[in-house]
């Protein structure tokens, strides 16, 4: 299959977080997501920028197509403004540390969905076990035309 890469006029980036739900009183994973984004989605401007992602123990904040680090911080800043007071009031606090230092992969839930299914169908016992995040950023550059 051949992708084509569309270039910008002017370089862009976006930024996508995924955030561990963490328990503030026992510390480990919590499978949360469902009730994370029913409090903290009517709290944000565009609740398209908080997503789900393959375990209901993590979410993930991304902002839209930025022009400066500055303006994708302002916008992670302003999504999370809304995110972490609705995680203080589950007791929940947002791990962004990478992999959990204890949680067990066997009691973590599955989010509901045919992409997830299928990708643990296709990954199997290594798929269950990926307890991690990660942030990533994507840039486009101008089109090199001359």
């Amino acid at each position: 299959m051949r992708i084509d890469f569309h270039g910008s006029p002017d370089p862009t980036l976006g930024v996508e977080w995924e955030f561990a739900l963490v328990d503030r009183r026992t510390r480990d994973l919590r499978n949360d997501a469902a009730h994370l984004f029913a409090r903290a989605k009517p709290r944000l401007e565009d609740p398209s920028r908080l997503h789900q992602e393959l375990l209901r123990n993590t979410v993930e904040i991304v902002t839209p197509v930025c022009h400066t680090v500055g303006e994708a911080m302002a916008e992670l800043r302003r999504t999370l403004e809304a995110v972490v007071p609705a995680g203080d009031e589950l007791g929940i606090d947002l791990y962004g540390g990478g992999t959990h230092p204890f949680a067990s992969w066997s009691t973590q839930q599955l989010t509901e969905g045919h992409r997830y299914e299928e990708l643990i169908n296709r990954t199997q016992w290594w798929g269950r076990q990926m307890l991690i995040g990660a942030c990533t950023c994507t840039s486009a550059c101008p089109s090199a035309t001359g």
